[in-house]
């Protein structure tokens, strides 16, 4: 993949498949890397992009802005002649770099026992991992807590979603999916961020489910390609080709290998868990001069290093059996033999993306 590559018109999105099926389609975004100009406003009969906000004038609008546009479409749904089934789509980016909470939340966490560090200095994060700035002990807390204060801005932002389906009574028959699409590095591996690895703190997410008909809660092994077919298959709908999640309603099998990447312009590292074991290959094996070395291959056995610090890698049986089906999941042809189109970036999606730090 590139930073200019888009959705392709041969891929059948969920809300195209929805739309077919009688139901309204919404989208409410934050984040330009799902933007209409990337192709994901495929089947959506509004596709809502908010920008600037009242407190980050340059950045991407808080939780709360983006509330306020949604409770004004459930309630012009809500009033329409057609009474329609409703899909929407919620894209927050409130707990993400650079770490700018709102002002209600600055204080949270008992923050001020921490050393001050610039979060609205829109180059802080880079410097850092460009190793041209180095932080103390309490500097890196006070940087986490920041990121900690957005997480508690979006969970209130949340709350009141549902207390807004619940006041319309709705709550009890709709689908809610909540998710997060990654997670964020704060040291654990000798950097910050996210998009440069696969370590648990990257790919291990929120994923939860409110569905009125679901069986009790279990554990296993699931990712977030598992959302469409859980939904399809809620809905009693066929998947347009055969997909790689599975639905949550189904036997999903505790012995399910989960594949993950990280792979774009040159940045390619992909792993495979099984069970408490996990296989990770760097492609991109060194990162940049303020990060530690990163060997080509690493392996873990999460029960006795939950956090990924010790590298056992062998050449064992079970080493070789997992190397070998990383491999086989990453080199697999996919059955849509779909490619993506490459575009021109417009001005205001290229400073989104620069002010999000996905474009250098």
């Amino acid at each position: 993949m590139k930073r200019n590559s888009a959705l392709s018109e041969e891929i059948v999105t969920l809300p195209e498949m929805l739309k077919q099926n009688g139901y309204d389609t919404a989208a409410i975004i934050t984040n330009g890397n799902i933007s209409s100009e990337f192709g994901f406003n495929q089947g959506y009969d509004e596709f809502i992009a908010l920008d600037a906000s009242r407190e980050r004038p340059t950045f991407n609008a808080y939780s709360d802005t983006v509330n306020e546009r949604l409770f004004k479409l459930l309630d012009e749904h809500a009033k329409s002649d057609r009474q329609s089934p409703l899909f929407v789509l919620i894209w927050c980016v409130d707990p993400h770099g650079p770490y700018m909470p709102p002002e209600k939340t600055r204080s949270m966490f008992d923050i001020s026992d921490y050393s001050h560090v610039d979060t609205y200095d829109l180059d802080l994060l880079s410097d850092i991992k460009k190793g041209e700035v180095e932080l103390s002990a309490s500097q890196k807390k006070f940087l986490e807590t920041r990121y900690d204060q957005e997480i508690r801005f979006n969970d209130g932002s949340f709350g009141r979603f549902i207390d807004k389906l619940q006041a319309m009574g709705i709550y009890e028959d709709a689908v809610v999916f909540f998710a997060s699409d990654h997670g964020e590095e704060f040291f654990d591996h000798g950097s910050i961020e996210h998009g440069n690895t696969v370590y648990n703190e990257s790919v291990k997410v929120p994923f939860m489910l409110h569905y009125k008909n679901k069986q009790a809660s279990r554990r296993a092994p699931v990712q977030l390609i598992d959302m469409m077919p859980t939904i399809l298959d809620i809905l009693a709908l066929q998947p347009p080709y055969p997909l790689d999640g599975r639905s949550l309603l189904g036997d999903i099998g505790e012995s399910r290998k989960l594949y993950f990447e990280q792979a774009l312009q040159g940045n390619d590292v992909y792993g495979l868990l099984d069970g408490s074991h996990k296989i990770i290959f760097n492609r991109r094996y060194h990162r940049p001069p303020s990060e530690r070395y990163v060997p080509v291959i690493e392996y873990f056995d999460l029960t006795d290093d939950p956090h990924e610090k010790e590298n056992i890698t062998s050449t064992g049986f079970y080493y070789r059996y997992l190397r070998q089906n990383l491999f086989l999941f990453k080199n697999r042809p996919s059955h849509l033999g779909t490619k993506a189109n490459n575009i021109e970036l417009s001005p205001e999606l290229d400073q989104k993306l620069k002010e999000l730090g996905y474009v250098k």
